[in-house]
């Protein structure tokens, strides 16, 4: 997961701050998300948003 979003993102720090934020539509962040167990929806959101494959970054 962490990979998919340095891709899309472009850096380590992008991601995590991605991850961190509180604003990504989870009751907490997605992070939270993925740590408990609701990684799969977390990839699926994304990829509701960017696509599977976007090719920016």
């Amino acid at each position: 997961m962490l990979a998919i979003l340095i891709e899309h993102l472009g850096s380590q720090e992008a991601a995590d701050a991605w991850l961190d934020s509180p604003d990504t539509g989870y009751p907490t962040t997605a992070r939270d998300a993925i740590l408990a167990s609701r990684g799969e929806f977390v990839l699926q959101d994304l990829e509701s948003q960017w696509g599977p494959n976007p090719n920016y970054a």
